[in-house]
């Protein structure tokens, strides 16, 4: 990631200049293509791989939903070649706003619940629920390969009933990390939920 925002810098800086060298452009332009493709790679990898863990935990504690993950990028090109043929427009338009219009640094992903989009269709609390699996696969996947780490949520449970919080606590304190709760105090299930699962509480005060 270093390289690459050294990469974009460098051309983005070269695209603002008033003379503007064609080999050294191209040169910035492929090492900026064959970062991103890398990039992009791994990216790819990691969302599948999160994808999975998604799944797995769906399948145990939600079984009725299913969240999928897809990588969206500006340039879809196999080779650096057949990119600069397909965008032959590209760079003059680079040109005329002074910047790189292409790269990783611009690649997004999106999220579909039960087949559409989250990010339109989802409501607040379907949202957070898929926010907070995301969550919970990422510690798991961190864990895998670093080790436990501390897990904050602040005020998670506002948009969920008891019935969805309970079910959502599950997963969570099935994970082998350290978890600090932050909560209103007229939160009075989530207090008795943790209570029962043995969990150490301080109610704070002004």
């Amino acid at each position: 990631m270093r390289r690459l925002k050294n990469i974009v810098e460098q051309r983005n800086s070269l695209l603002c200049g008033g003379r503007k060298d064609a080999t050294e452009f191209n040169v910035w332009t492929e090492q900026l293509w064959r970062i991103s493709e890398h990039i992009k790679q791994v990216r790819k990898e990691t969302l599948t791989q999160l994808e999975e863990e998604i799944r797995q935990l769906a399948a145990h504690y939600f079984p009725d939903i299913a969240i999928h993950f897809h990588y969206t990028s500006k340039s879809n090109s196999p080779s650096f070649e057949e990119f600069i043929t397909e965008h032959n427009s590209l760079f003059a338009q680079e040109e005329r706003l002074g910047r790189s219009l292409f790269g990783a640094h611009l690649d997004d992903f999106s999220i579909t619940f039960q087949e559409k989009k989250s990010k339109a269709f989802a409501s607040r609390g379907q949202q957070k629920l898929v926010v907070m699996l995301i969550k919970i696969a990422q510690m798991k996947w961190l864990g895998m390969r670093k080790g436990p780490a501390i897990f904050l949520l602040d005020d998670f449970m506002t948009d969920f009933d008891r019935q969805k919080g309970v079910q959502l606590l599950k997963p969570l304190l099935d994970l082998s990390n350290q978890i600090v709760i932050t909560a209103p105090g007229t939160n009075q299930w989530l207090a008795e939920e943790l209570h029962a699962y043995g969990c150490s509480y301080i109610n704070l005060t002004k």
